[in-house]
């Protein structure tokens, strides 16, 4: 058998299709039929060799695809992520989560955003101390010149690991 052969494991079928995408179409056209007649909710023995499933009727496309390494749902949001799904599902959970769509550059490497400063820093905690060494002073009178911030006081900065926009003071 070639490498690039697909084999359909389905109990007395011989068929041998071309690529993934074949041979789900293939189980699609020849095989899920069975299920056709079946009410909402009625479960059929799968009879892919080894399978154990008995999936109903309504979740049988997503079933017969895990059969294969068919992924025809593309994610693209960004060209940095490259991935493919075999669910929409499966997709729209990716889509959910959009760190899967930022640079990891931009993700582990915060920039000082004080008016003036140029710094890029390897993580979060680093940034709030470069910021409490070169930025902060003693003089009650200091405003925070973090970029777009209108607070009186550069000596309260808080530091927010989770939302990587808002290392600005007591935003």
């Amino acid at each position: 058998m070639a490498e690039s052969a697909y084999p359909c494991k389905w109990a007395s079928c011989t068929t041998i299709c071309a690529s993934d995408q074949a041979l789900y179409e293939h189980l699609l056209q020849e095989h899920a039929p069975l299920w056709q007649g079946l009410a909402f909710g009625h479960r059929l023995a799968c009879q892919w060799t080894g399978c154990e499933t008995e999936p109903p009727r309504q979740w049988l496309q997503a079933h017969l695809i895990s059969h294969t390494d068919y992924r025809p749902f593309v994610c693209n949001v960004s060209p940095i992520c490259t991935k493919n799904f075999k669910t929409a599902n499966a997709l729209g959970n990716h889509l959910k989560n959009m760190n899967y769509h930022r640079s990891p550059t931009i993700q582990s490497m915060p920039s000082c955003e004080w008016k003036g400063c140029i710094e890029t820093l390897p993580d979060p905690p680093a940034l709030l101390e470069h910021i409490s060494k070169f930025h902060s002073s003693n003089d009650a009178r200091d405003i925070c010149l973090w970029t777009e911030c209108a607070h009186r006081s550069a000596l309260k900065w808080k530091l927010d690991c989770t939302r990587p926009d808002s290392y600005c003071c007591n935003r």
